[in-house]
């Protein structure tokens, strides 16, 4: 598959990372909220992102295609982006809520 002369194919693409972060937050937002107000549960909505998060880690794993890996490691940038700010607004600014 390699031909003399030519370098090897990127292990991911930095342009579909980027453009996984900018999908990976929206998903990730509306994710939660939409399962969590269907089901009335924060946990359950919780259950549903770290299913989400397996499935990214687990494609993430099983695909050759350097554009998918930049995909899923840019949703996976985007999804730790929401958890960290999350976790700072109900440690810091609302901590009732943590």
């Amino acid at each position: 598959m390699d031909q003399p002369g030519r370098p090897p194919p990127p292990a991911a693409s930095i342009g579909m990372a980027a453009l996984g972060i900018v999908l990976g937050i929206p998903v990730t937002i509306y994710t939660f909220f939409g399962a969590a107000l269907l089901t009335s549960s924060v946990w359950v909505a919780v259950g549903v992102l770290a299913l989400l998060l397996a499935g990214a880690i687990l494609g993430l794993r099983r695909t050759r295609s350097g554009r998918v890996r930049g995909l899923l490691i840019g949703f996976l940038i985007g999804w730790s982006v929401v958890t960290v700010v999350g976790a700072g607004l109900c440690i810091t600014v609302l901590p009732q809520l943590g």
